[in-house]
């Protein structure tokens, strides 16, 4: 912005220096010699000028780059971290991918990502999947797909530019478990 408005300046001298010269040319002081100047002002300001909005529009293409950059691997660690959670519900528990996306999740998730695979892993913790077998009562079972609707839906809304809930907490649960009365 700032070259900008140096580039906006120096154009601006340049053509004063213009006027002055045709003004002092049709007087009897002649001013041919502002001419060399006022030309060297506009070439600056005009070289001025278009390199910033050169530099602007390649920095707004490298933060846009960066954005999709981490919007995709936002999207790729979500979905990873989806399966892990099915897989925990139905005895395909993986130890080293389950360490790879806790910390995954904490560098790259957002607030309410972080803070509903809080509440997962303490419930993972409770029903303990490491043995390779789940056995849950009738209210682990319903408290285990609420968490991971809840899970989905908060990784939904990070990805989500309009923020648009198409679904809803049941509506997921139903997708996920083929059951009719969630």
């Amino acid at each position: 912005m700032i070259g900008l408005l140096v580039a906006g300046g120096t154009i601006l001298c340049g053509l004063v220096l213009f006027v002055i010269a045709g003004i002092r040319f049709f007087t009897a002081e002649r001013g041919i010699g502002l001419i060399a100047p006022a030309s060297a002002l506009l070439v600056a300001g005009l070289t001025t000028g278009t390199a910033q909005l050169g530099l602007e529009t390649w920095s707004e293409q490298k933060r846009k780059d960066r954005t999709n950059a981490e919007y995709e691997e936002r999207k790729s660690i979500y979905l990873e971290l989806t399966q892990l959670m099915i897989g925990q519900l139905t005895s395909r528990y993986d130890g080293t991918k389950d360490i790879e996306l806790r910390a995954s999740i904490a560098l790259w998730g957002s607030a309410q990502v972080v803070k509903t695979q809080a509440s997962w892993q303490q419930f993972i913790t409770e029903i303990d999947v490491s043995s390779g077998s789940v056995a849950m009562n009738e209210e682990q079972q319903m408290r285990s797909k609420r968490l991971l609707a809840n899970s989905i839906l908060a990784m939904r809304d990070d990805l989500e530019s309009d923020k648009r809930k198409s679904s809803n907490q049941v509506d997921i649960m139903q997708s996920i478990f083929n059951e009719k009365n969630l």
